[in-house]
């Protein structure tokens, strides 16, 4: 399963898309793929740079929401925790990009 990213400006919130679920699984960010020719392929929605993701985190069966912006780096292979927010409102949607209330 990969992590899907969202768009800038796309709402974060319980009602997910028909395709999203919430999960606590672990994910895939970047899958790197190497050919016996020495050539190197990356797949994933961090593959091209970088993207938002929405989070949801439960205090006490209390959900809050938030969003991250993440970026790979090809050179290193790291993926960076570029910035992030959360509404401090219990079940307040947020938009991917907002900044925290």
């Amino acid at each position: 399963m990969s992590l899907i990213a969202d768009t800038l400006g796309a709402p974060i919130r319980t009602q997910l898309q028909l395709d999203q679920r919430w999960t606590g699984d672990h994910s895939i960010l970047v899958l790197r793929h190497t050919y016996t020719s020495g050539g190197v392929k990356y797949e994933g929605d961090w593959a091209g740079g970088s993207g938002i993701v929405g989070i949801q985190h439960v205090i006490n069966t209390v959900k809050y929401f938030g969003w991250l912006q993440l970026e790979f780096d090809k050179t290193t292979e790291v993926v960076i925790l570029v910035d992030y927010a959360y509404d401090s409102i219990p079940g307040q949607s947020i938009v991917a990009g907002q900044k925290s209330r």
